[in-house]
């Protein structure tokens, strides 16, 4: 149809779909490119229940349409390339996902399809390619992070079948190869105690502090947050709200006299602060980056170069499992849901475990 249907038109909120009064009501209108041609055609009116959504799927599908035509005749292969489709799946998603797994598609596609998929044609990837390329990830990638791809290639391929580009799903029979999870933190009691004199003498108060509150086992992003009025200093103890914890739940957790301590001295020093751990200079909760900073001088001087931020919590569990505590309790100073996440945490010292079977053999032997 001509480009004058677009005259008088309102662009609605999704790419490439207008709205426009004509003499059987409002009409929405789709405009694309495929094959190097534009198009622009009424798909729909408003009184018969349609909306721009609608309309926008509409488009979508007489985009991947004219492109299946195209590839299967040969005309235009590059269509039918995985990363070019992929893009196309994070268009059609985008309206309907949260910005979170937005970004995760982002990253997905700028680190792992764009690389290892430029120039693969989705018709040639069978479900062996993909559970072998699954399986290597697993080898160097984080879990986590493979997780998602598993659910990112399902959705992928979802989308393809649902759309009509293309039928064959090899992504049906992809599984999450099996994998320790257990967290294999182990820490001399000499480094421990090298780490807790370093600490005891930071003289930046605000750093020092952070660093008492992050022995309570929290994870930095719940800590770095927290505002005053979550935190009763009379009772020793502080609040966390549920918008700010992994497990979607509040929580409260009672502060050793130490913590108390640090953060009297702490409110004292900045008696008009609305958050914790607050830059004074920008009133904002320190950052990420800012404390990392700290932290890696810590590890240089302590000479401890694998020991993250998020390890002190690592340590935390460790300590109180080898300390002879159950792991319901360590699940509660963690913050866990469940007892399975802190399984994980479960791994008793070398030397413990050794004096463990030796005198347990020994004594049956002798």
């Amino acid at each position: 149809m001509s480009n004058s249907l677009l005259s008088l038109t309102q662009k609605s909120e999704f790419q490439g779909v207008y709205l426009k009064e004509t003499k059987k009501g409002k009409a929405f209108i789709v405009r694309f490119t495929s094959n190097k041609k534009t198009r622009t055609q009424i798909v729909g009116y408003e009184k018969n229940g349609m909306s721009a959504y609608d309309a926008y799927k509409i488009r979508l599908n007489l985009i991947a349409d004219l492109q299946l035509a195209s590839a299967l005749n040969g005309n235009d292969v590059e269509n039918l390339f995985f990363p070019k489709l992929f893009l196309e799946f994070l268009e059609f998603k985008n309206p309907m996902i949260a910005k979170n797994t937005r970004e995760n598609y982002k990253s997905i596609y700028n680190q792992y399809i764009s690389a290892d998929f430029k120039t693969t044609d989705v018709r040639n990837v069978t479900a062996n390619d993909l559970q072998i390329y699954i399986n290597k990830l697993l080898t160097y990638r984080r879990p986590a992070t493979v997780e998602k791809i598993v659910s990112a290639f399902k959705k992928f391929y979802t989308y393809l079948q649902d759309n009509g580009i293309y039928r064959y799903n090899p992504s049906a029979s992809l599984i999450m190869p099996k994998y320790d999870n257990k967290k294999y933190f182990s820490m001399p009691k000499k480094d421990v105690k090298k780490f807790l004199v370093y600490v005891n003498n930071i003289e930046n108060q605000l750093h020092k502090t952070l660093y008492l509150v992050l022995l309570h086992g929290r994870r930095f992003n719940e800590t770095v947050t927290l505002p005053w009025s979550s935190v009763d200093l009379t009772k020793g103890l502080y609040f966390l709200n549920y918008t700010k914890t992994k497990t979607r739940k509040n929580q409260y957790y009672y502060l050793e006299d130490f913590q108390i301590k640090a953060l009297q001295k702490l409110r004292l020093m900045y008696p008009d602060a609305k958050y914790v751990f607050e830059k004074p200079k920008t009133k904002n909760p320190i950052t990420y980056t800012t404390f990392f900073r700290v932290h890696q001088e810590c590890r240089e001087k302590l000479n401890l170069p694998d020991f993250t931020i998020h390890s002190i919590r690592h340590l935390i569990a460790f300590l109180i499992v080898n300390n002879g505590y159950s792991l319901e309790v360590t699940a509660k100073v963690l913050g866990h849901q469940n007892i399975q996440s802190t399984q994980r945490y479960a791994i008793l010292e070398m030397e413990k475990a050794k004096k463990a079977y030796s005198k347990t053999i020994n004594h049956l032997l002798l």
